[in-house]
């Protein structure tokens, strides 16, 4: 994993129509350090100049140092995506983590998202 202005990069596949998820395990002192202490936020845009999100994922905290980022498939499923295969559409993301009014960025990357044709059945 690189890091750009101190924060990690990770870039991320998100399949059009499907459930999303990523656990990502904390680099933190677990003396000092409790999840259940903070507030995250896990948001995507097409474009860094575009304030409109492309999507809000949810973010689940399951250990003292683990989250799981979530983006269930009704969002995914209305994602925009290039319709040759093999092609992403690049969204940009990150997680912020905040305590007491003060928000740090954990992680960001290229949300890669290919297109999904099967989830597309009649009367859905």
């Amino acid at each position: 994993m690189q890091a750009e202005n101190g924060v990690p990069v990770y870039d991320i596949f998100i399949n059009q129509g499907d459930d999303f998820y990523l656990t990502i395990t904390l680099d933190v002192n677990l003396e000092e350090f409790n999840v259940d202490e903070y507030e995250f936020k896990f948001a995507g845009r097409y474009s860094l100049r575009d304030k409109t999100f492309a999507f809000k994922g949810q973010v689940e905290k399951v250990a003292p140092n683990r989250i799981r980022l979530y983006i269930p498939s009704e969002i995914t499923s209305k994602l925009r995506a290039n319709t040759e295969y093999g092609s992403y559409l690049k969204a940009y993301y990150d997680v912020q983590m905040s305590k007491d009014g003060e928000e740090i960025r954990i992680l960001q990357g290229i949300a890669n998202i290919s297109a999904g044709h099967a989830y597309r059945m009649e009367g859905k």
